[in-house]
């Protein structure tokens, strides 16, 4: 939301001073600064989209399912990349890439734990040259 708000600052002037009002949550703010929001994001479209995505973003931790919680962040990178805002674009890419790492680190844990069960066990381990070169073609 920041990135968003100092790109759009290098148009806007106004915009100066108003970091805290964008960053904060909106149940934190004070009356002032809550009216000062609502006519930042009315002024300043982007903007608006903008924390509309941030807010949404938020209630990923409020879901207790996992299934769930994947669809929406399914969602919400589908509407960040949908903004056209580069910042939560760049954020959704994020995401998307730590879920394929996790998928994949998950994939590869269960590979491994299946290839470890399937493997029979020696009860003298290798000595010499045959134990290093198994070492290194692993």
């Amino acid at each position: 939301m920041d990135d968003l708000r100092r790109i759009e600052r290098q148009e806007c002037s106004e915009l100066k001073n108003h970091k805290y009002t964008l960053l904060k949550n909106i149940e934190n703010l004070s009356d002032k600064k809550f009216d000062e929001l609502l006519e930042l994001i009315t002024l300043y479209p982007k903007l608006g989209e903008g924390y509309r995505l941030k807010e949404l973003l938020r209630e990923f931790w409020n879901f207790k399912d996992t299934k769930m919680a994947e669809k929406f962040l399914k969602d919400w990178c589908r509407q960040a990349d949908k903004s056209g805002i580069f910042p939560f674009q760049k954020a959704a890419n994020t995401i998307r890439a730590i879920g394929r790492e996790s998928s994949t680190t998950s994939n590869l844990k269960s590979i491994t734990e299946s290839s470890k069960a399937s493997t029979p066990k020696s009860n003298s381990p290798k000595e010499g040259p045959e134990a290093t070169e198994t070492k290194t073609t692993l």
